[in-house]
Formats: structure tokens, C-alpha cells, sequence
């Protein structure tokens, strides 16, 4: 699934909670004007329709954060994938990622990842890109793409997509509405 598939997903998505928002206040209105409801009826017929709404935007929510992981840990695979199969180059990886974890800051991380660049350990480069998309170091991972151009476009749409699934407000304001 390329980006574009994605947002054009995410923006159905937030398109139909829209719908469902305006559904559910255009139903509140014509229950506040039901002649044949009392009071009482008109709360409990607004409560069931809220609880149904609420739980609709909830179902859209989740598949939109569900189709965002499904694109990272795709393009994570993809990225992985270049670091070879053989026990050998898994072993590497996996104690490239150990040691790229230890990072708490970019400035050290930018200067191993330059001597891994330098050296060509692939594994330690990737292993540092990918704590720098978790950390969202962007000079690292500027220079991580700038150096393997042939990943431009899969880094790219990795760091976009980490911000988006750390973005949980910003996201979360499509499936909400006030209570009226």
C-alpha cells in the first residue's frame, strides 16, 4: 500500500466519521422535536443513538490507527529486509539495534552513525536510523536518507508515519464531536 493508497483510506475514513457525527446530531434534533416523546423518552432515545455514534467513531478510529502500523511495520520489513537473511546478518542487526538503543541523544548517534557510513556497516546505520525515527531525530535521519538514496523515499514515508501514529490528539480530533 503506497502513502497515497493510505491517505486516501485515512481520509475516507475521517470523511465517514463527518457523516456519522452530523447523522448523530441531526437525530438529536429530531428527537428534541418528537411531539410523541416525553422527557424522559427523549434522553434515553438520545442515549442509545450517542452510545451507537460513540462506538462507530471509535471502530473508525482504530482502523485508521490500525492502517497506519500496518504501513510502518510494511515499510519497516521493506527496510529491514536489505539487511540479508543468513544467521550471520541477523545476529549483526540484532546487536546493531542492541547498541543503537543505548542513544539518548542525536549528537552521539548523528557521530556513530557517520562512522558506520564511513566504515559500511549497513547494519549499525539502519539500527540507528530506526532509533532515530523512534526518537524523531530528524538530523540523523536526514543524514541517514542523504547517505542511501536508494531508501529516500521509504525513509521518508517512515518518518512521516512515526509522527502520524505519535500524533494520537491531532488524529483523535477526527473522531470526536461535542455532546449536545
Amino acid at each position: 500500500m503506497s502513502l497515497d493508497t493510505l491517505n486516501t483510506q485515512v481520509d475516507g475514513l475521517r470523511d465517514e466519521a463527518k457523516s456519522t457525527a452530523s447523522a448523530y446530531s441531526q437525530q438529536a434534533r429530531n428527537i428534541d422535536h418528537d411531539p410523541n416523546l416525553s422527557p424522559e423518552g427523549k434522553t434515553a432515545a438520545k442515549a442509545e443513538v450517542n452510545t451507537a455514534a460513540r462506538d462507530s467513531l471509535r471502530t473508525l478510529s482504530r482502523k485508521e490507527t490500525e492502517a497506519i502500523n500496518m504501513k510502518v511495520r510494511d515499510l519497516e520489513k521493506q527496510l529491514d529486509s536489505k539487511m540479508g537473511s543468513t544467521a550471520t546478518d541477523m545476529i549483526a542487526f540484532r546487536d546493531a539495534q542492541d547498541r543503537a538503543e543505548k542513544f539518548d541523544n542525536p549528537d552521539d548517534a548523528k557521530r556513530v552513525l557517520e562512522r558506520a557510513i564511513r566504515s559500511e556497516d549497513t547494519s549499525l546505520a539502519h539500527a540507528i536510523f530506526r532509533r532515530a525515527i523512534d526518537a524523531n531525530w530528524r538530523d540523523v535521519i536526514a543524514t541517514f536518507g542523504s547517505e542511501y538514496p536508494d531508501k529516500k523515499d521509504i525513509v521518508g514515508e517512515l518518518a512521516y508515519l512515526k509522527d502520524a501514529q505519535k500524533s494520537t490528539l491531532a488524529r483523535g480530533m477526527h473522531y470526536m464531536w461535542m455532546n449536545q
